[in-house]
């Protein structure tokens, strides 16, 4: 029954909106009003409604969230196609026995602000109109926590609504749907299934993915296959900025994820998957090259604190004439604020890792030299977004232009050499949906073999 799920996947050509994930909830709510259940969890900072379906009366308890980050709409996708095949077919409801909810978009705002990349997707188009909020004002990382000296206690109002879904439901299990740019497929995970991880190759495999086997996303994660590692936690990060800085600095301080949370309240299993839409060989490629990691790492560094210091000379020039209220202004000042000690923090683990004191893999080595210009870019469009939205309302634009003709002529630069040198390929959508389709259905599947009630 899964693999006929994930087989009947449509062919999408582009993401969803807010306004048509919102319009189909709708739609399916009217058609099975006996089964479907439309709610509102909550509401976004600029008033929007956070909707969650509730479908099926099973034993166990399942939160899928899509939209934990604005710029990953993927999910969302997989949960408009799960949720109409969980209403009309009643074997699916009862082989699972499961009480679904399903929040399409956490974060009704923050979407709305990347949606015009949404149709026919380009890499320019992607970078030029990216919006992710810093950690402390992103859904999956604001949730309450309480660890040694410091304490989190302001979840954002989308945060709030998922805690208030987590507390009510109690749920086994979670997932929360991802997106990446560059690189293969990854999983996070609560605990250690092999044989579930085995199912997750299966899916990758069978839509002709990679699995990413370049350099982790942070620092601290724990592996514990090819491709999965234990769910990271606020502590993680904590006790890692403790070690590299002897502090955690105001500027990385936050809250933890649903994961964080969720397990003080029922523990459930916790599902992260992690599709790239973008995709080169050589990022699956673990064969040695002739270069050490700790210089290829240190390398990526220098690439990156390049690129702070070019975005924060630039901020300066024009900082008096920036436009506060924009939400763009806060992106890109808490981006100066936290990177510096990010970079601190890493120039430090760099010297002090052994696992680093080998030769770089060709997959760490496209992540350093490759991965990290589709950041820059991404730095670049959302300073751009900025700098077009102070001179709108500013009385003197003739600074801001000039500063915009500087960070345009930048991103040109950047653009260029990403193309020439990336030689990358755009993954289907219907793959990523596939993927994060089949590890969802096949970790409640194995939930209930290890959880039973």
């Amino acid at each position: 029954m899964i693999q006929d799920l994930i087989n009947g996947v449509p062919s999408y050509r582009d993401f969803l909106t807010v306004d048509e994930l919102y319009k189909n909830d709708r739609e399916l709510a009217k058609t099975y009003p006996d089964l479907v259940k439309l709610k509102t969890i909550g509401t976004s900072k600029n008033g929007a409604s956070i909707q969650a379906l509730e479908i099926g009366e099973g034993r166990y308890q399942a939160v899928l969230f899509g939209f934990p980050h604005p710029e990953e709409p993927s999910g969302s996708l997989v949960l408009n196609y799960l949720s109409e095949k969980l209403a009309e077919n009643e074997d699916l409801r009862k082989k699972f026995d499961y009480t679904w909810h399903i929040v399409k978009c956490a974060d009704p705002d923050g979407a709305r602000l990347n949606e015009a990349w949404f149709k026919k997707f380009s890499v320019k188009k992607f970078a030029l109109n990216y919006f992710r909020p810093p950690s402390h004002k992103q859904v999956e990382w604001s949730f309450p926590v309480r660890y040694k000296n410091y304490e989190w206690n302001s979840p954002i109002p989308e945060t709030r609504a998922l805690m208030n879904l987590i507390d009510k439901t109690k749920p086994d299990f979670i997932s929360s749907l991802h997106m990446a740019g560059f690189g293969g497929v990854y999983f996070y995970v609560s605990e250690n299934y092999p044989r579930l991880f085995k199912r997750f190759y299966d899916v990758v495999r069978a839509e002709g993915l990679p699995l990413h086997l370049g350099e982790p996303e942070v620092p601290y994660r724990v592996k514990l296959a090819e491709a999965v590692f234990k769910m990271p936690s606020f502590e993680d990060s904590y006790d890692y900025y403790m070690k590299q800085l002897g502090k955690v600095p105001e500027e990385l301080r936050r809250g933890t994820s649903s994961y964080g949370y969720a397990r003080n309240i029922s523990n459930p299993f916790t599902l992260v998957n992690e599709v790239p839409f973008l995709f080169h060989e050589k990022a699956a490629d673990i064969s040695p090259t002739k270069i050490e990691r700790k210089q290829s790492k240190a390398e990526e560094i220098g690439k990156r604190e390049s690129v702070y210091r070019f975005i924060q000379n630039q901020f300066k020039i024009v900082e008096a004439y920036l436009d506060e209220t924009s939400p763009f202004y806060e992106v890109v000042s808490e981006y100066l604020k936290r990177v510096r000690h990010a970079l601190e923090a890493e120039k430090k683990w760099i010297e002090t890792e052994p696992s680093i004191r080998r030769k770089a893999t060709e997959a760490e080595v496209f992540d350093s030299t490759i991965g990290v210009i589709l950041d820059e870019l991404c730095n670049y469009g959302v300073f751009i977004r900025l700098l077009n939205a102070s001179a709108s309302k500013a009385t003197n634009k003739s600074g801001i232009l000039t500063c915009l003709k500087e960070v345009k002529g930048r991103f040109e630069e950047a653009y260029e050499e990403f193309e020439r040198k990336a030689k990358y390929k755009i993954i289907p959508i219907q793959k990523l949906v596939k993927v994060q389709l089949g590890s969802l259905l096949h970790s409640a599947d194995y939930l209930k073999l290890v959880r039973t009630k």
